[in-house]
């Protein structure tokens, strides 16, 4: 089982380093032979435009890393062979990291990684701090869910500037470009497949 970046960083656009600039992790697939799991890494401008781009070759377990990681292979394919190197490898620091999916919290702490979910979907625990964006009338509602117990400044920074976003587009909206990007990829290059 590998992944990881294997393509250098993809600058998008002009990159001024003293705006602010969001990275949204996207996590797909299911850990199967016929769905493996697939990630991208976008860091966009607050217009959410794309700033860079880093995209993992896709990770098939064998049955022998289905036995010996058990009920830890998500969690251990999604932070150490996906999540990680991905974020490694960003030359544009972000100011936050938004993820689509919540076994990548356990990838980094600094900058810390905040799960963006659909609001009608997240059932808060006792293990995360959570906070509602902003309701638009353009776009459905969300929430920003991360770890207990991590920096609740840059939480509340991170929460800060997704709903600044929210004015210009969707923060949901980025992972399904992630996803169709790496469709697109898988459907042209062999090492997405």
């Amino acid at each position: 089982m590998e992944s990881g970046s294997e393509e250098p960083s993809t600058p998008m656009s002009d990159n001024h380093s003293d705006a602010p600039r969001i990275g949204f992790l996207g996590v797909f697939g299911a850990l199967t032979d016929d769905d493996p799991l697939r990630a991208a890494l976008m860091v966009t401008d607050i217009r959410g435009y794309p700033l860079e781009l880093q995209v993992a070759t896709p990770v098939r377990p064998t049955r022998m890393h289905r036995a010996i990681y058990g009920d830890s292979l998500a969690r251990y394919a999604i932070s150490e062979l996906v999540a990680s190197p991905l974020l490694r490898e960003l030359q544009t620091e972000p100011d936050a990291i938004v993820t689509n999916h919540p076994l990548a919290l356990d990838a980094l702490s600094d900058p810390p990684l905040t799960y963006l979910a659909a609001a009608d979907t997240f059932v808060a625990g006792d293990l995360y701090d959570s906070q509602a964006l902003t309701p638009s009338a353009e776009m459905p509602p969300a929430v920003l869910v991360q770890q207990s117990g991590t920096d609740p400044q840059r939480f509340t920074d991170a929460v800060a500037l997704l709903s600044r976003t929210r004015e210009k587009f969707d923060p949901l909206e980025v992972f399904t470009r992630l996803e169709t990007t790496l469709h697109s990829l898988a459907e042209s290059d062999d090492r997405y497949r």
